[in-house]
């Protein structure tokens, strides 16, 4: 089984897996766009996303 596998697997018994998308910054445009509608779909059962921007 793939590393990555074992650790969602594990992550679904102890709660949601912590996912953190690092940005230097996030102005508005369409790929912050699209990383802010991806966070928002994604199962909260299975995952926490954070947002990092680095500036502004």
């Amino acid at each position: 089984m793939p590393l990555l596998h074992r650790h969602i697997r594990s992550a679904q018994h102890d709660g949601p897996l912590t996912v953190m998308f690092v940005n230097t910054s996030l102005p508005v445009g369409g790929a912050e766009t699209l990383l802010l509608n991806l966070v928002r779909r994604m199962d909260r059962e299975r995952f926490q996303p954070e947002i990092c921007c680095l500036k502004e």
